[in-house]
């Protein structure tokens, strides 16, 4: 897949009436996708999430699971002019459910480490997975590699955003974990309450019904029932875990501004970018 580009490559030029799909209609509703349950408007529900200034921006960025798209859902997403696709996935994941490509979307891959597979299996009670995800949330502060992951992440977002270059959407596996934590960071840029990155963040168990159901029966198909038991916590949003990272980066760099400037390498001028672009 292709690399996000330099930051000092990046254009400074563009309206920001070029960054969001142009139908108001098509904005305001937002497709509800079969085969990727967990896709949104990162602006949120109805008009969006109140920023100083205004609301969040609906059309411009969104966030999901996987994108092993059905044709129909395919179709359902031409109108909305996808521009750039960020995976946040690790390599096997990507090569076990592979994207669909979205015509005239950029393919970009920002790996996040996950919690690997043989240590999943290894997991032997419910009270096991949740230690094991609480540590997976913590390490989204503290380990480097996953916070490059979000590093690299964030800033082909935010050169996206700068150089006007279309609406973009970025996703993990279930669009829950390491989604949920890189929008909770884009909703704190801007000026989002923490009462709405909590809101949202927990919108994933409302819509991943589906998926979650699909997921867990492969569990148990190949791992039996009680695999799937003991694995199922990890498949819920805990708003613990969330507060655990919050809480980490807040005790590593200070607080979340220090965390998004020095751990992800948020500068000035991108924080900018992301409030002019993100909040109207």
């Amino acid at each position: 897949m292709p690399v996000p580009s330099s930051r000092s490559d990046r254009p400074t030029s563009g309206r920001a009436d070029d960054l969001a799909t142009e139908d108001p209609a098509v904005i305001d509703a937002c497709p509800r996708l079969d085969t990727a349950d967990n896709f949104r408007d990162l602006a949120g529900p109805g008009p969006g999430y109140a920023a100083p200034g205004g609301r969040v921006r609906r059309g411009v960025l969104y966030r999901s699971n996987r994108l092993e798209l059905s044709e129909e859902d395919i179709a359902s997403l031409v109108p909305l002019r996808i521009a750039a696709v960020h995976d946040l996935r690790e390599v096997y994941e990507i090569d076990r459910h592979p994207n669909v490509e979205l015509a005239g979307a950029r393919a970009l891959s920002h790996v996040v480490p996950g919690i690997e597979p043989d240590d999943l299996r290894r997991l032997d009670s419910v009270e096991a997975t949740e230690r094991a995800m609480t540590e997976h949330y913590r390490g989204f502060a503290a380990e480097p590699r996953k916070c490059a992951g979000f590093a690299s992440a964030l800033g082909a977002i935010v050169g996206g955003l700068r150089a006007s270059g279309g609406p973009q959407v970025f996703h993990c596996s279930a669009g829950k974990d390491r989604t949920g934590w890189l929008g909770a960071m884009i909703h704190t840029a801007i000026g989002v309450s923490w009462d709405d990155v909590q809101a949202d963040f927990l919108l994933t168990d409302e819509r991943t019904t589906r998926s979650r159901g699909v997921n867990l029966a492969s569990i148990e198909a190949v791992l039996g029932p009680q695999m799937a038991l003991i694995l199922e916590p990890a498949f819920h949003c805990s708003l613990d875990q969330l507060e655990v990272a919050r809480a980490e980066a807040v005790r590593l760099y200070g607080g979340l501004d220090r965390y998004l400037s020095e751990g992800l390498g948020l500068s000035r001028d991108d924080l900018e970018v992301l409030r002019n672009r993100l909040v109207a």
